[in-house]
């Protein structure tokens, strides 16, 4: 028989509110920006377009292929983006592929030849690499291109329509660390692929399937919020390895069975301090901090 806790706290933590293991060196706000670039491209206009073009075929192939966002784009950057981006800078892959995200995005949205870090949704460091992408209300499907920007840290598509999945190409982001998609319209199951960097994941409210077993590819994760959604099986004993685990919230899914062991020792050996379930006839929570019905 479950013992179910009698003090559960009435608070839930927001993923800003857990402790981040690194320190941040993100600016309050974006770096002056310029819409000239920092140097003239003087290359031979023709060679600029076969280098540019060979970049642009050579990123999409790696997805679907070309299409009309894809197109559009490329003849932008080619001969409408006053920017005149060199090939060889260290932006014209980021200034490409921001380019088609936000076209994506937002498809009605004029691209303008300020520097991208200047863009609205963008944020970037002090070496104007994009670290970050934020918008609310969206309701367009997440775009895999996104995973071209190697330096980006932090992904925030909150409060929107968004449906389809989560491209596994994003989770494999060598530098990402924050994935806030919650309350879309978002299904399928979550597909990995390998081992993820990312520490933060909050993908709450909305409509995936399948089981959990995917947290065992996340070995540093911290907070882990999955509620409501349509998460069904067991809870795997394996994620009682993830130790650094600081929050994990799994209410609101059709899981069944009993919160192993494992789990209920991060508790009291490590640092899980928010671990919240169902419990009711078909799963059962000893060690929960909060159970629901609350």
């Amino acid at each position: 028989m479950s013992v179910l806790p009698t003090n559960a706290p009435t608070y839930i933590p927001t993923t800003s509110e857990v402790p981040s293991p690194t320190p941040t060196l993100v600016p309050s706000s974006n770096p002056s920006l310029s819409i000239q670039p920092s140097v003239t491209c003087n290359m031979d206009v023709v060679q600029r377009a076969a280098i540019l073009t060979d970049m642009a075929f050579s990123a999409n192939s790696s997805f679907s292929g070309n299409d009309t966002i894809t197109d559009i784009v490329l003849d932008w950057l080619l001969v409408k983006d006053d920017y005149n981006v060199c090939p060889k800078a260290d932006n014209a892959l980021q200034r490409y592929t921001a380019a088609i995200v936000s076209k994506r995005l937002f498809p009605e949205r004029t691209l303008t030849s300020d520097h991208e870090c200047s863009w609205l949704g963008f944020t970037c460091n002090l070496k104007l690499q994009i670290i970050a992408i934020k918008h609310y209300g969206l309701s367009h499907q997440l775009p895999v291109e996104i995973s071209l920007l190697e330096n980006l840290e932090e992904i925030v598509f909150q409060k929107g329509s968004m449906q389809e999945s989560i491209p596994s190409q994003i989770f494999r982001m060598p530098s990402l660390e924050h994935i806030d998609l919650d309350r879309n319209e978002l299904s399928g199951t979550i597909e990995v692929n390998g081992e993820s960097s990312v520490q933060k994941l909050d993908i709450n409210f909305n409509n995936f399937t399948g089981s959990i077993d995917f947290l065992t590819s996340f070995p540093n994760i911290t907070v882990a919020f999955l509620d409501n959604n349509n998460f069904d099986g067991t809870i795997p004993s394996s994620l009682g390895n993830l130790t650094n685990l600081y929050a994990l919230t799994l209410h609101g899914n059709s899981l069944n069975g009993i919160m192993p062991e494992s789990i209920c020792k991060l508790r009291t050996e490590h640092n899980l301090k928010y671990l919240m379930a169902d419990c009711n006839d078909v799963f059962q929570c000893s060690c929960c901090t909060h159970c629901t019905p609350w």
